[in-house]
């Protein structure tokens, strides 16, 4: 896959098509050849879970603070929070709301800061965590220039109405 974002170009290679390029530069011997190659190579380690989850919780607090500042809600620490990120591996949305944070905020939040983008099957995941068939799912990633909110159509329409 070749993706262009601006001057940089994205592709995403197996490991095997990383290993012929990785052997090829190491037979021209400069400088860049071998920077490069070393770059190539550390590409190809995974991201460990535990790595991964903090990540994930980290941009569910982000997430969190947004919906603090489009509520007034502040956030707080402990149980009495109305906005509060879900633990890692735990069922249900993303982002539990409680009170009068759901009251102004009526969505499923599910969030995904990940390197890869898997919109369908993570439109699905959202819907099945809507709360009365709303969702809104946030997406960072380095795929993206820009965090992204997905929604349904209808969402959209029924809140821009709300702004008029």
């Amino acid at each position: 896959m070749l993706q262009s974002k601006g001057k940089i170009v994205i592709v995403n290679l197996s490991n095997k098509e990383k290993d012929i390029i990785i052997d090829a530069l190491s037979k021209l011997d400069s400088k860049q050849s071998i920077a490069l190659s070393k770059k190539i190579e550390r590409s190809k380690k995974q991201i460990k879970p535990r790595s991964a989850k903090n990540k994930g919780s980290l941009y569910q607090k982000k997430v969190c603070e947004y919906i603090s500042q489009i509520t007034n809600i502040p956030l707080i620490k402990g149980d009495e929070c109305l906005i509060q990120s879900r633990g890692m591996g735990q069922q249900g949305t993303d982002v539990v709301l409680y009170g009068k944070a759901r009251k102004l905020f009526p969505y499923g939040i599910e969030c995904k800061n990940c390197n890869t983008i898997s919109l369908p099957l993570w439109v699905k995941q959202a819907k099945a965590n809507a709360i009365d068939g709303k969702y809104m799912l946030f997406i960072k990633s380095a795929l993206l220039e820009d965090e992204i909110v997905v929604m349904r159509t209808k969402d959209f329409l029924n809140e821009m109405g709300k702004q008029k």
